[in-house]
């Protein structure tokens, strides 16, 4: 071990790998648990730095190490992933074996789960051990769960769900995985937690979590989770923005009265230390604010969108924010904020100037430093649609739709994407020509804008050369929602995307009933 160590420092990777090798080798002979433990994680190690993440991920396996095993099946994806799994592991390897799985399962086949499911579902029925002080193997195996819930054989997916409701009720840290798990188990029809997912979006800011598109379409939907959504708004910051971006203020004076508040406060810097306000968050909540402050939002979100000192996230936010507080200002004020965003459109095409933040001027000091790429593309993309929102708002429609058009021929594939899903109802513009774009979020967006006016036939080669395996999963998963909207117009689609490696989209299709 010496040896190999030596010839790491030195830079010569081959020899310390076979020297590590033969060490743990020895060890294990030997019969001596701790010493081949402490050469295997030194093995992970070396593969790491040199990331060789399929040489990396069994030795974190074997050394135990879960949130190693977790990010290189990350970099890796299932199928090698699949090949480190070992059925019959030793104790110390299983929390490792299972977080792996929760990280890359999501394209695991129904035969590989059912193979999986005994196995997790006892690991997962110790509910003794917590994660307060680490990271424990029972966890591990619940998200596991989580991950492949939508495809759990069904005597076992009711006992699946259950366990992946424990961890999420159960886990010191933000239920991450767990909750993203129950999101798309819930939308595809195999369990029902929308409750929950409005309990946990209601307490837990969007950032530490995934789905929260998703979460919204699922509180708006089913009247329990409103209710819970709307109960917890009261006192519950996360909650409020649930319920704004839920639309529910429009139902609940009570809570539109509190967004009201809290935009009035944040124009007046008087926000409590929970109140954490994104610029999304700001204009969607001022929906339910008085005009006068609706006008002072849209103003302080325009400056920021033209802002190239701005980094590229919060430019981007703001054109959210203005987006969707665009479709409740009156005619005048979205005029005015139009006419202000077409004078300085030149400052939204420069690129952000500035791509990193920090807690502290002084870099040794600062407890946070966070970069963040310009997104430049992105940023005009969403730049576009608070611009055709602005216009249909102040009944200016020849400007929208020049807009827009313009877009589709840009060379940025967002704005084109975005241009796409704009020029869905504008049927003088032609989507048919960029249904083939090299961007999948383009060609994404040009069938969802196709199937939006009827112009797609059920034998389409673009619906049917996007639901193939390889296909990019943005791609499967809208030609996936076409084919649900309308499933008698798609028969030989719902039967494709059955076969489909993701569990979700696996689960979806298969609760599709097609005409016989």
């Amino acid at each position: 071990m010496t040896q190999g160590l030596r010839a790491w420092l030195s830079g010569r990777g081959w020899e310390a790998r076979g020297r590590l090798i033969s060490a743990w080798a020895v060890h294990r002979r030997a019969g001596h648990l701790a010493g081949s433990l402490r050469v295997a994680e030194t093995l992970h190690d070396l593969f790491k730095a040199g990331e060789e993440w399929q040489d990396a991920l069994p030795w974190a396996i074997r050394s135990g190490l879960q949130l190693a095993a977790e990010a290189a099946a990350t970099e890796l994806g299932w199928a090698a992933t699949a090949a480190a799994l070992r059925p019959h592991a030793p104790p110390w390897e299983r929390g490792a074996m299972w977080e792996a799985i929760a990280a890359a399962g999501t394209d695991a086949s129904d035969a590989e789960i059912t193979a999986l499911s005994d196995g997790l579902l006892d690991a997962a029925a110790d509910h003794e051990t917590t994660e307060h002080a680490t990271v424990q193997a029972a966890s591990a195996a619940r998200r596991a769960l989580a991950t492949v819930l939508c495809r759990v054989p069904h005597p076992d997916a009711a006992r699946a769900a259950d366990e992946v409701v424990f961890e999420t009720t159960h886990t010191p840290f933000p239920p991450r995985r767990t909750i993203q798990g129950l999101i798309l188990a819930t939308y595809a029809g195999v369990c029902d937690a929308c409750e929950l997912i409005a309990e946990v979006f209601g307490f837990t800011d969007r950032a530490h979590l995934a789905g929260f598109g998703l979460a919204v379409e699922l509180v708006s939907d089913s009247a329990v989770a409103r209710a819970k959504a709307v109960e917890l708004a009261e006192y519950q910051f996360p909650a409020l923005l649930l319920c704004a971006w839920a639309d529910l203020p429009d139902l609940h004076p009570a809570v539109a009265a509190r967004a009201a508040d809290v935009v009035a406060r944040s124009l007046d810097g008087e926000l409590a230390g929970d109140e954490i306000l994104r610029a999304d968050d700001r204009g969607r909540l001022a929906r339910w604010a008085e005009p006068d402050a609706q006008r002072a939002v849209g103003h302080a979100l325009s400056d920021e969108l033209i802002s190239p000192s701005e980094i590229g996230a919060h430019r981007n936010e703001a054109a959210v924010g203005l987006a969707s507080l665009a479709e409740r200002l009156t005619t005048e004020t979205a005029g005015e904020l139009l006419e202000r965003v077409t004078v300085d459109q030149q400052l939204i095409g420069t690129p952000s100037t500035q791509e990193t933040m920090s807690s502290h001027p002084n870099p040794l000091f600062a407890r946070v430093n966070m970069r963040a790429p310009a997104a430049h593309d992105q940023v005009r993309a969403v730049a576009l649609r608070a611009f055709a929102a602005l216009a249909e708002r102040a009944c200016r429609p020849d400007e929208r739709r020049n807009a827009v058009a313009s877009g589709i021929r840009d060379e940025d594939g967002a704005v084109r994407a975005e241009a796409a899903r704009l020029a869905a109802p504008m049927l003088d513009i032609d989507l048919r020509a960029h249904a083939a774009d090299d961007n999948p979020l383009v060609r994404a967006q040009v069938l969802i804008a196709l199937a939006t006016r009827e112009d797609l036939a059920p034998d389409d080669p673009g619906l049917l050369a996007n639901s193939a395996p390889d296909a990019p999963l943005a791609l499967r998963s809208t030609v996936l929602r076409i084919a649900r909207e309308n499933p008698g117009a798609h028969p030989r689609l719902v039967q494709a995307l059955r076969a489909d490696p993701h569990v979700y989209v696996r689960a979806v299709a298969h609760g599709i009933e097609t005409p016989s």
